[in-house]
């Protein structure tokens, strides 16, 4: 997965993080990992350490203003409105590759237009939906291809990089 992490950034695309987790969790991964410098955002829950080193988070979404998505999202996130406002704040991407796993990663599945690419990790809570029900998977616009580790996406990644550089190459 780095390497296709490395290689999409290396590729000028935009990398973001889209999680109910939180910014302490999420942070210690990527520090781990070497690849803080690699994301432009990570939209998640806020949390820090106090002075006594106790961890505090706090919902994205507060208790008292629900967000409402029927979606299959977190209390505490909705990943689709999240994913709307992030892009209603940037130039238009020619496409947008969503990487995910959990149920609450439907909702901002249903968002992607044709031209994206949704990739959903295989034998995990959203590839079993959209192949078990395909009523569900038809509100996914977006091209679905399944993967079960890194070396499949940066495979797909890799694709379609080429297929860009072609494009980008034709104009």
């Amino acid at each position: 997965m780095l390497e296709a992490i490395k290689l999409m950034k290396d590729s000028n695309m935009e990398l973001i993080i889209l999680s109910d987790s939180n910014t302490v969790y999420i942070g210690i991964i990527l520090k781990a990992y070497g690849v803080s410098d690699l994301f432009t955002a990570a939209i998640t829950n806020p949390g820090h350490f106090d002075d006594a080193g106790r961890l505090h988070i706090r919902r994205r979404v507060p208790p008292e203003e629900p967000h409402g998505c029927t979606m299959g999202c977190a209390l505490n996130i909705c990943k689709g409105q999240e994913l709307s406002q992030y892009l209603s704040t940037r130039p238009p991407f020619n496409q947008i590759i969503y990487v995910g796993d959990g149920t609450n990663d439907f909702c901002p599945a249903t968002r992607l237009s044709s031209t994206d690419l949704l990739l959903p990790r295989l034998d995990k809570a959203l590839a079993n939906t959209l192949r078990t029900n395909p009523a569900m998977a038809r509100e996914v616009k977006a091209e679905i291809l399944y993967w079960r580790d890194g070396d499949t996406v940066l495979e797909i990644v890799r694709e379609r990089v080429l297929q860009q550089a072609v494009i980008e190459k034709g104009r």
